[in-house]
């Protein structure tokens, strides 16, 4: 038993013997009771245990970054930022600015959704088995439907596996107004549609996933599709398997989030805030690989930048490029952000530019993020690129020269010769193709490497720590992963 191994654990860790207790008794010779007379039934005392008290590990939440006043910078060799309160020195530049909220969309449902338990979800029998290998998590086995009514609960539904409605309205549409009183049905209605609205659809599809992965390996392991409330055993089961299969830290807590997230909707105990569940965690960070991926440095990047008229023929792709790995330093981009996939949401557009006006001298480029990983709706955030004139690698007239070429065509705003945008596989190919020419490990260097050199310049030049967060766009205390010796 899981209880019985940690008590004996935290005995040997304090080096005690677990206690047990002896009673020494005289042998005598057994008294035959009465049948069904209870008082010659004694009582055996209670059994006397011993139980060691862990205290609870507590972590500190991280800071809310608050927008900042518009901060510009100058770029390599050192760059002045310059806002209301301090001055720093940066080789990125970038300013904050808070935007107009915008109306969550909305989904049609008519049935209420007071039953989204009850009428939702059969739980699996307690799992037995012990003996069983576990297999790797595969998501090739189909699964059966999950029969969760999406009129109940329209996100928990498809989390689980039912199919988005189509009839989403466009962001910042106004809401529905009627004069009509109203009823429990509408207003059962209005939170489906908010609580779908609560998601990024990049999150839906990562919380989708992480349940038929969850699903699969329970029926692989044990012949048994899972739903809300997931047993522990097998939840730890799920952990252990992902583990022993490589996957990151960060990558199993960010399934267990998803699992997490479902028992919260659905008003059931989450599984993920167990003890148990939450000490393999701790295991597991421990055994966590140290990211292999150096940064770009400025030096890098000119020798990137330079191998580009070797390596590709055509003068527009040149251009191109050389001013999507300019791009990608100062701003301090996700690839995610200048690139396209199939589910791409975050791809920057012409339209996120500012062009200063020929009029406007060594006047900075101003890109503005609308949404970005972990935003908040209705909370931009913006970057004033600032020109260095007479400079080979300035990233402003490489931006322009590029622009001169690629026309003012809406849609992404790095376009390939033939229009169509730059995707993530064809930048990362054409990246490796630089730094092999360079002679660097394409292993250690990744479309992620500018952010990662961008941030650790930025923060060699002593950019504090408040501003190096709003500048990448980071969330949480996670920038500091990004700056390297």
């Amino acid at each position: 038993m899981v209880t019985s191994s940690l008590i004996t654990f935290f005995y040997e860790l304090l080096d005690m013997p677990p206690k047990r207790k002896t009673t020494e008794t005289t042998p005598k010779a057994p008294k035959q009771p009465r049948k069904n007379n209870p008082r010659n039934t004694r009582k055996q005392p209670p059994r006397r245990t011993t139980t060691t008290v862990v205290p609870a590990v507590t972590t500190t939440p991280a800071p809310v970054v608050t927008t900042s006043p518009v901060v510009t910078t100058t770029p390599t060799p050192p760059v002045v930022v310059t806002s209301t309160t301090s001055t720093s020195t940066l080789p990125t530049p970038a300013l904050i600015d808070a935007a107009k909220t915008t109306t969550p969309p909305a989904v049609t449902s008519t049935t209420p959704i007071s039953s989204v338990v009850t009428a939702a979800l059969s739980v699996p029998p307690a799992i037995t088995s012990t003996t069983q290998t576990v297999p790797a998590v595969v998501s090739a086995l189909a699964l059966p439907p999950a029969n969760l009514d999406p009129r109940q609960n329209a996100l928990a539904a498809a989390i689980l596996d039912s199919p988005l409605p189509t009839d989403l309205p466009a962001n910042g549409q106004p809401p529905h107004t009627s004069s009509s009183p109203p009823t429990t049905a509408s207003l059962d209605q209005t939170v489906n549609n908010l609580l779908l609205s609560s998601l990024a659809p990049s999150t839906l599809r990562a919380y989708r996933l992480a349940w038929q992965q969850l699903r699969t390996f329970a029926l692989q392991l044990n012949g048994q599709d899972t739903y809300p409330p997931v047993p522990t055993k097998l939840l730890s089961h799920f952990i252990a398997s992902l583990h022993q299969n490589g996957s990151a830290p960060a990558t199993i807590t960010s399934k267990l989030s998803a699992i997490g997230f479902l028992h919260k909707l659905l008003d059931l105990p989450d599984p993920t805030q167990s003890f148990l569940i939450q000490k393999l965690l701790i295991a597991i960070r421990k055994h966590r690989t140290p990211d292999g991926r150096i940064p770009i440095s400025p030096t890098i990047l000119k020798s990137l930048i330079d191998s580009l008229p070797i390596l590709i023929a055509s003068h527009y792709d040149q251009l191109l490029f050389k001013a999507m790995f300019l791009f990608a330093f100062y701003a301090m981009t996700r690839i995610s952000e200048i690139t396209t996939t199939p589910n791409s949401q975050h791809t920057l557009h012409l339209a996120n530019l500012h062009i200063p006006s020929p009029a406007e001298t060594h006047a900075p480029i101003t890109v503005t993020f609308s949404t970005f990983k972990h935003s908040t709706p209705g909370q931009p955030a913006s970057i004033a690129i600032q020109p260095q004139p007479g400079n080979l690698y300035c990233p402003v007239s490489s931006i322009l020269e590029y622009l001169s070429l690629r026309g003012n065509r809406a849609g992404c705003l790095f376009l390939r010769s033939d229009g169509n945008p730059v995707s993530q596989s064809y930048f990362t190919k054409t990246l490796k193709r630089c730094v092999t020419h360079v002679g660097l490990d394409t292993h250690n260097i990744t479309p992620h490497s500018f952010r990662i050199g961008a941030a650790t310049h930025a923060a060699q030049q002593g950019v504090p720590d408040h501003l190096l967060r709003s500048l990448g766009r980071w969330s949480s205390s996670a920038y500091v992963t990004y700056v390297r010796p």
